[in-house]
């Protein structure tokens, strides 16, 4: 217990001041958790409904090679399960974003996203647009029942793990970044050793978006300007992994919430324009969960606030600037 306390506090970096009205704070997060949690189903819903027009043509097809998931298809045959996925997806998916606070509506949402996933992997590859989604919606199955909670005798603790179940499912879905994040820096680390071209060589990301031009026989939007423009390649991927392999220590700092959406987001957008790789169902969870967090809502938070939390950097920042208004402080008064 000892030992997760302080894994906690290395992960949440140095204190800040909590501000006044704590109580009043947390009950206005729990608030803005709610709409969040509303606002989440409404995009499943939105999601379902855009694959509509692909359906068509997946009704069609026989003999898929068929993920553990949806192997109980060859029961009933192809057409119908694919049937059956579809309602389910669309109906689960309406039936949370109608009623968020029912556990049993929640659940039914991820059988539907999770089927559909399996579906679409279904094809001899897979994919990983899907897999946000279906981890995120899992985990929001454990909120708690916030309606009934409201009557009980302690509504402080239900509300609490419902911020709890929240808080984890920030902190799930920036994992999967910094595991990106950690593979890249092991890459790196060992081809730098070893004098191979690494990610953060001047000219890698150059090299990288010519190579997949090549594969895919696809332009991207800037593809060939990046190629033209080599030198912006080394602080981009600085930044990109950065971003990644500190994702997980930003879900533990309210702070840095929307800095570090943004950082992703535009991370996705990057790698749209400039090698086609789409990730549109990434984009939408990070943006909800990060953009609309309840926990960087609950306080006006600063810039400065931002900077001292920054993972390596944001105590060496504090010290830095904390020691400057020291040194101004002391120094004379200028002469007359």
């Amino acid at each position: 217990m000892i030992g997760l306390r302080r894994a906690v506090a290395v992960l949440r970096g140095p204190k800040l001041s909590p501000g006044p009205r704590v109580f009043e704070r947390h009950t206005r997060t729990f608030v803005a958790a709610q709409s969040l949690v509303r606002a989440y189903y409404a995009a499943l819903l939105f999601l379902a409904f855009s694959t509509l027009p692909e359906w068509g043509a997946l009704l069609e097809r026989r003999n898929l090679d068929l993920l553990w998931p949806v192997a109980w298809a060859r029961l009933v045959g192809e057409p119908a399960a694919w049937t059956i996925i579809l309602i389910a997806y669309l109906g689960g998916t309406l039936f949370a974003a109608v009623f968020p606070n029912l556990r049993a509506a929640r659940a039914l949402a991820w059988l539907g996203v999770f089927e559909h996933a399996a579906i679409l992997n279904s094809f001899g590859k897979i994919n990983h647009g899907m897999h946000l989604t279906v981890m995120t919606a899992f985990v929001l199955i454990f909120l708690p029942d916030v309606e009934r909670s409201v009557k009980s005798a302690a509504p402080r603790a239900e509300r609490h793990a419902y911020l709890m179940v929240l808080g984890g499912t920030q902190a799930l879905a920036l994992l999967t970044y910094t595991m990106a994040g950690i593979g890249k820096t092991v890459f790196f680390v060992y081809q730098a050793a070893v004098g191979e071209y690494h990610a953060l060589s001047p000219d890698a990301l150059a090299i990288h978006v010519a190579e997949v031009i090549i594969l895919t026989h696809k332009t991207p939007l800037i593809g060939a300007w990046i190629i033209d423009h080599s030198y912006l390649g080394l602080p981009l991927m600085a930044g990109m992994m950065y971003l990644q392999l500190f994702a997980f220590w930003a879900a533990f700092r309210p702070a840095l919430h929307k800095a570090w959406g943004i950082g992703l987001v535009g991370f996705h957008i990057g790698t749209s324009v400039m090698m086609g790789i789409l990730f549109p169902e990434n984009v939408l969870i990070v943006g909800l969960l990060m953009f609309a967090s309840p926990f960087a809502a609950s306080r006006p938070w600063s810039v400065r606030d931002m900077l001292y939390t920054l993972p390596l950097f944001g105590r060496r920042l504090r010290r830095l600037l904390e020691k400057r208004a020291s040194s101004i402080a002391s120094a004379p008064p200028p002469a007359a």
